[in-house]
């Protein structure tokens, strides 16, 4: 009988009770308290919810159809209940019977970690890319926002890009596991996350079908892919109780046809709807640099700011200078509503390396993503580009927010970069390698510094300020100055993160650091 090698097991388990610890953390209100987390849209869906409860309690029935929600609509979108629901069970089982939010983030740990091992990334730096891209901040917002399904969707994404990467490397485990991640990610009902995901994996599938085409090799990439498509119909199959409603509602929904029109007009949502939320040239790097553009769009300022201490010094008192700098417009970009999404200094830092160590193989389609989600996130700030594919890509004007698409270049960079870092940690640091990392770290080192050194070049003037032009222009001046110092203060510490993980790296190479230390310093320094 063969023996269990503990030696293979244990770094597996750590990663479990890393993310355990990180999902009790953020669960810990609930599990001690008893308290639940304030979610908007959660709120202001519990309408709908009571009353489908109810009936169901009064009836034993399902109820189908809710008059509470909007004008009335149909049950199956707010809260339906079926008689077995696997994917339900599977995420009950995944998420360890965690509290929300906890839940959540500790099963896109799993899911990251799980992709980033499959990629071949050692257990250390796997557990590192998992935390940080499980507490980027599009996660984080989504989750006090309220938008559960958006994030469900999101932590199931890495599950089905590394189960697809495992069949095509002929181990069949994944072929099993995509369908898992697949009937997750369905389950979630977020078909923009859904939209997303298929085509980060049909760019990967496209390029691997390039690379045998070059290497007369298609007949070794048919067969997995084949194999597939039992797995792609299992995902399917047991969901199809929700898409079916979905696909048929959709109709008579504003992305369905317009019965205005005397010819029906096009399927899809209005091209200004879609592009509302658009992010401007600048934003993509808040990934980056989280205050780089002011922060949310209205960020609380301290006593302490320029505005604060202006307000005092025209006349106000602690209170009223309090209330007013609650909700101060620090925002300075394009959008009428934002908060950051914040993919992390480490994150960035590691896909610059990735960039310089990686192969084409894999370098190639990570990094035509990375560009293009940023491109699609720009919306109309780039409307060559973007009213294109809204016009001519199946699908894509079903679905607003473009600034969504920033979830792929999060995704894609995170495992570029811990790809990268695995690379690096197993090259000879000769003077080749040495010039590598050294432009690696340069880029995000030098990105840094520009911003802190010349933010002050910029006019700090947004789409907010108009609601801003009857103020006196002192209160403006003091705003600008704030705007400059979110800027400055998050470039420092952005450089600080970045400098001490580069230390760190240098130090290892050198032998003057170890494996263990380095992996928990990425980690907490990237959580």
């Amino acid at each position: 009988m063969k023996t269990i090698n503990l030696k293979l097991i244990v770094p597996h388990l750590i990663a479990v009770g890393v993310f355990l610890g990180v999902a009790f953390i953020f669960s810990s209100p609930a599990i001690s308290e008893g308290k639940s987390l304030f979610q908007h849209d959660v709120i202001e869906a519990s309408g709908g919810v009571k009353e489908l409860k109810k009936y169901r309690d009064d009836t034993g029935e399902e109820p189908l159809w809710s008059t509470n929600t909007f004008s009335g609509m149909p049950a199956y979108f707010i809260n339906m209940l079926f008689s077995f629901d696997l994917p339900l069970l599977l995420n009950k089982i995944i998420g360890f019977g965690l509290p929300h939010p906890g839940r959540l983030i500790f099963t896109c740990c799993l899911s990251c970690y799980f992709m980033l091992m499959v990629f071949g990334v050692r257990s250390s730096l796997a557990i590192a890319g998992a935390v940080i891209f499980s507490l980027n901040t599009f996660n984080i917002i989504g989750i006090v926002a309220g938008h559960n399904s958006k994030i469900f969707a999101v932590m199931s994404m890495p599950l089905v890009l590394g189960g697809l990467h495992l069949s095509l490397k002929k181990q069949y485990l994944g072929v099993l596991l995509f369908a898992l991640g697949l009937s997750l990610q369905l389950y979630s009902k977020h078909l923009q996350i859904t939209y997303y995901l298929f085509l980060i994996c049909m760019v990967y599938v496209v390029y691997q079908l390039y690379i045998h085409i070059s290497e007369k090799k298609v007949k070794q990439l048919l067969r997995p892919v084949l194999v597939l498509v039992p797995a792609l119909i299992l995902a399917i199959g047991v969901n199809l109780g929700r898409l079916l409603p979905s696909l048929e509602y959709s109709k008579y929904s504003t992305r369905g046809p317009s019965e205005l029109n005397k010819d029906g007009g096009g399927s899809g949502l209005d091209k200004d709807y879609v592009f509302s939320y658009s992010n401007g040239i600048m934003e993509p790097l808040v990934m980056f640099i989280p205050n780089i553009m002011g922060g949310s769009s209205q960020q609380p300022l301290d006593l302490d700011s320029h505005l604060g201490k202006a307000l005092r010094g025209h006349g106000m008192d602690r209170v009223q200078t309090k209330q007013q700098l609650a909700s101060v417009p620090t925002y300075w970009g394009d959008q009428p509503l934002t908060a950051p999404y914040y993919a992390g200094a480490v994150c960035v830092l590691a896909f610059f390396i990735g960039v310089m160590f990686i192969g084409r193989k894999h370098k190639t389609w990570l990094i035509f993503l990375v560009v293009t989600g940023v491109v699609l996130s720009w919306g109309k700030s780039f409307p060559t580009f973007n009213y294109f594919i809204y016009d001519f890509l199946p699908g894509y004007n079903k679905f607003r927010s473009v600034t969504f698409t920033i979830i792929i270049p999060m995704l894609c960079m995170t495992l570029l970069g811990m790809m990268g870092l695995e690379k690096l940690l197993n090259s000879s640091f000769d003077k080749k390698t040495k010039k590598k990392f050294l432009i690696g770290v340069g880029i995000p080192i030098g990105t840094a510094l520009f911003f802190l050194v010349f933010g002050g070049f910029f006019e700090f003037e947004g789409a907010m300020d108009e609601q801003l032009s009857n103020l006196p222009a002192w209160y403006l001046d003091a705003i600008r100055e704030d705007r400059l110092a979110l800027m400055r203060n998050d470039a420092f510490r952005t450089l600080i993160f970045v400098g001490l993980v580069s230390l760190g790296l240098w130090l290892y190479k050198l032998g003057k650091l170890s494996l263990r230390y380095l992996s928990i310093g990425i980690v907490l320094l990237a959580a």
